[in-house]
């Protein structure tokens, strides 16, 4: 627990208490009273100005990184409302949180957040990780309030070494963010669990759109720059597409039976642009194909949209 009151007020530099010391007291017993009691770090400060004819006074409480002000009158009879929202971080079972058994095992280190517990303060949020030698990675993310399932709002891809996590929150609140890996040679289809992330969103600043779906195939390395989603706000007239995958002979961009093959720039690398603005507002599946070149005529989905 910890906290502080900071005044402007000329009282506050002698030895008798300020103004805004005497109001906020008896509020500040209370509130280390109800939040000491749930282990919640907890800031007040406090600050007061002249302003005209009457003072202000602000009330900023940060609670697990949120922040609620309140500004009100400092006049003879002080009324004084705080506005607060409580939404302390959930229990989580002893050894859940951070690497599991098999996680140093398969040559995974953390790369960008280093403490399992995280808060992030916009809905759009990226976690990276380091591995060595060939993996496969898989995900779930879960609300903690009533357990649903946001999986398709999380993509998983790897590059260089490095496990990339691009995360959507449909809201704020708290979710655990559940990573699966093995090596890629592994055939078995269930991964075990080797890291979990509790993650808070406080703060809802972007539209959240879900990814594409992954195939099997699309977790052999390889690697989407673009489009992440074609949601309700993607301009659909110039789709641009830019994908790595490794072995792939073609790749095309399939919806009903409409074919757009993209170009090969190099390597693994293929690009191209698409029209998609005849399927707006139909509810159509596109998906990305690579043909692998034990036969032309066969191509293995790799992701799957949808246009609504």
């Amino acid at each position: 627990m910890h906290a502080s009151f900071t005044s402007g007020d000329p009282a506050s530099s002698t030895d008798s208490p300020s103004p805004l010391t005497r109001c906020f007291s008896p509020i500040w017993e209370w509130l280390v009273g109800r939040f000491d009691k749930q282990k919640t770090f907890l800031e007040v400060k406090a600050s007061i100005g002249d302003r005209g004819r009457n003072a202000a006074t602000f009330l900023v409480v940060e609670l697990l990184g949120k922040r609620f002000v309140e500004e009100q009158s400092l006049r003879p009879q002080i009324g004084l409302r705080i506005r607060m929202s409580c939404d302390p971080q959930p229990e989580m079972p002893e050894g859940y949180l951070g690497p599991q058994e098999r996680f140093n095992e398969l040559g995974l280190s953390v790369q960008s957040h280093t403490d399992p517990v995280i808060t992030a303060r916009d809905n759009h949020y990226e976690i990276k990780m380091k591995h060595r030698g060939p993996i496969k990675v898989t995900h779930q993310l879960q609300s903690c309030k009533d357990e649903k399932d946001y999986s398709e709002f999380v993509f998983t891809q790897i590059k260089d070494g490095v496990v990339q996590l691009l995360l959507h929150f449909p809201s704020p609140g708290w979710y655990k963010l559940q990573i699966y890996a093995l090596p890629l040679s592994d055939p078995s289809k269930s991964l075990p669990n080797v890291y979990n992330y509790l993650i808070h969103c406080t703060k809802t600043l972007n539209p959240c759109f879900p990814f594409p779906k992954q195939y099997v195939q699309w977790k052999d390395g390889c690697y989407l720059y673009e489009p992440l989603n074609l949601c309700e706000s993607t301009k659909l007239t110039h789709v641009k597409w830019r994908v790595l995958i490794p072995h792939a002979k073609q790749v095309a961009v399939v919806v009903d039976d409409e074919w757009t093959h993209l170009e090969n720039k190099g390597g693994p690398v293929f690009e191209g642009t698409c029209n998609l603005n005849q399927y707006r507002g139909k509810d159509k599946k596109v998906t990305l194909n690579a043909n692998f070149g034990e036969d032309e005529s066969k191509y293995s989905t790799m992701l799957e949209y949808h246009i609504k």
